[in-house]
């Protein structure tokens, strides 16, 4: 499998601004595919068509089948487990902070932690929402004037549909605090003994801990985050040795191992496609 263009939850939010408030990637899944928990500043669409597997959200797992559309509230954690069946996802961050010459950002967002849940899960008997998903989806390479309405179409019917009921936001303090230590501390000598420590937990409680929440192992976490901060340091330009030690790894010769597992081509490989691509640009 070749790399086309940067992979990885890193790269999903790149090219937002007030001229492009929404983008959209699409992705196919023809491998079995684990995406790590992490949360994101903006609002998250994932437009789901035949995809088989688990989304977790704030540790609490769901399974994915058919047509589906998560609406995903910004800083809520979420990760996803799918299989390679050839499933379908158009990916949609919206900038909410992209849409303060026409609205009044801090009063939208906490207009949506009250009126909205933490995530929402809609299923093809929505019709109308899935409609609107998709024609944002659409509309999310065009000029900025053309977004705003159909995303406040979506809240509105969204909202209405909620009909001004105050979910509680829940967020998982465990996972919340671990994921921010480990972003912070992902380059430097990490175990899970120290991870563990974090939160007053024995080894063995808060592996099982982990696991039950996320799906994964900590160690398979970790290996996946730094990886992913591996592909933007090769993007912007850095050596596979500076790589892989700005992303944790001591010994290069793993790392090579290791990316190669992940994305199925070496980094001094993609070093090499970047550069016939007309070089770094992250």
């Amino acid at each position: 499998m070749q790399i086309q263009e940067p992979a990885g939850i890193k790269f999903e939010e790149r090219g937002l601004s007030d001229q492009r408030p929404v983008t959209s990637h699409h992705r196919i899944f023809q491998e079995d595919t684990d995406v790590r928990m992490h949360y994101h500043s903006s609002m998250e669409i994932n437009l789901c068509r035949e995809v088989r597997g688990i989304v977790n959200i704030e540790g609490k797992a769901v399974s994915l089948k058919g047509l589906t559309a998560i609406i995903i509230q910004p800083e809520v954690l979420h990760s996803y487990r799918i299989a390679g069946s050839g499933g379908q996802m158009e990916v949609l961050h919206i900038g909410l902070d992209s849409f303060s010459s026409i609205l009044n950002v801090p009063v939208m967002k906490r207009n949506l932690k009250e009126m909205l849940p933490s995530a929402v899960m809609l299923d093809n008997s929505e019709s109308d929402i899935m409609t609107m998903v998709s024609e944002l989806a659409e509309t999310s390479h065009l000029h900025q004037y053309r977004q705003p309405a159909g995303f406040l179409s979506l809240l509105d019917f969204l909202t209405s549909r909620f009909n001004g009921r105050s979910p509680e936001m829940v967020r998982d303090p465990f996972l919340h605090k671990i994921i921010s230590y480990t972003e912070k501390n992902y380059r430097f000598p990490l175990s899970i003994e120290m991870a563990a420590e974090q939160v007053h937990l024995s080894r063995y409680h808060f592996c099982r801990k982990f696991r039950e929440k996320t799906g994964q192992t900590f160690n398979e976490y970790l290996n996946n985050l730094r990886l992913e901060h591996s592909l933007a340091f090769l993007d912007r330009g850095r050596s596979v040795g500076e790589a892989a030690e700005l992303s944790g790894y001591a010994d290069v010769s793993y790392f090579i191992k290791r990316f190669r597992m992940m994305y199925g081509i070496t980094p001094g490989a993609y070093l090499t496609h970047l550069s016939d691509q007309g070089g770094a640009g992250f």
